[in-house]
């Protein structure tokens, strides 16, 4: 058993290019280094990779203002 994700088309021979999208962009300053209105800004336009770094950020910061804007993130993602 392979540790990699299942594949459901690797039976029938295909193997899918694996880079980034020509469209993809590029990482964003360290969530560390925003000011926190900067970061409160930075989390509903985040994706999941970013999002989690930057939440982080805000917990760490004991941010009370990132609650609202942390369960709208959340929502986003709900059901996937």
């Amino acid at each position: 058993m392979s540790d990699g994700q299942f594949d459901l088309f690797a039976g029938i021979g295909i193997t899918p290019a694996r880079q980034l999208p020509p469209d993809a962009k590029p990482a964003g300053p360290s969530p560390a280094s925003l000011d926190d209105v900067a970061l409160l800004e930075a989390i509903p336009a985040s994706g999941l990779a970013d999002g989690p770094p930057l939440a982080a950020e805000s917990g760490r910061r004991r941010l009370v203002a990132a609650i609202p804007v942390l369960e709208d993130y959340c929502r986003r993602f709900a059901g996937f």
